[in-house]
């Protein structure tokens, strides 16, 4: 297999290695509208899911 690289911005390239790292160091942090545009509505956020979703996880 090949070296695989990430793009940390547009046109920028590196050697993927550490998927968590480069998550904790907010190399996956992109805000888009693609949630907006799929969905028809502004994104939610977890808890806000959470608690609409409640009882599908009730024991």
């Amino acid at each position: 297999m090949g070296l695989v690289v990430v793009a940390d911005r547009v046109g920028e390239l590196r050697p993927a290695g550490n998927g968590s790292r480069l998550v904790a160091e907010g190399g996956n942090a992109r805000l888009t509208d693609q949630v907006r545009r799929a969905l028809g509505r502004p994104p939610r956020t977890f808890a806000t899911w959470a608690q609409d979703n409640r009882g599908a996880f009730a024991v």
